[in-house]
């Protein structure tokens, strides 16, 4: 079965976008299932030809400027884990607005990335605005 790269892609994105607007941040871990067990990104890496971690990295590092202006790209640090079998994705909150991804505002809850209704937007926005 071959993994459908830009489904995945726009998985990723979408989670960043939740953990940009959240007050505490996150990281994301790519490699590791939502049971938490390793599974690592040799797979994605073999399929995507890429045969050094440095180049998956800069892989995601150009698919999240395809997504995000570079003020936003400055949230994100990435990382190998485990002896390169996981990728981190540590994300501070972007103190100046609200962020979008393909149009939609997004906010990570508990476990889970959840379309930000437009009440819930105003007031990020307001709170934000008012940390500047």
């Amino acid at each position: 079965m071959q993994p459908n790269v830009a489904i995945q892609e726009k998985n990723i994105f979408k989670c960043l976008c939740g953990f940009l607007n959240s007050e505490g941040g996150g990281t994301l871990y790519i490699g590791v299932t939502d049971l938490g067990y390793v599974c690592g990104v040799g797979n994605d890496m073999t399929y995507l030809k890429h045969t050094e971690m440095d180049t998956y990295i800069r892989y995601i590092q150009d698919a999240a400027s395809r997504y995000y202006p570079v003020d936003v790209l400055n949230n994100f640090v990435i990382k190998p884990m485990y002896d390169n079998m996981v990728v981190a994705i540590k994300v501070d909150p972007y103190e100046d607005d609200v962020v979008e991804f393909e149009g939609k505002a997004y906010i990570r809850i508990n476990n889970e990335t959840m379309v930000m209704n437009p009440k819930l937007k105003k007031i990020i926005i307001a709170k934000k605005q008012k940390n500047k």
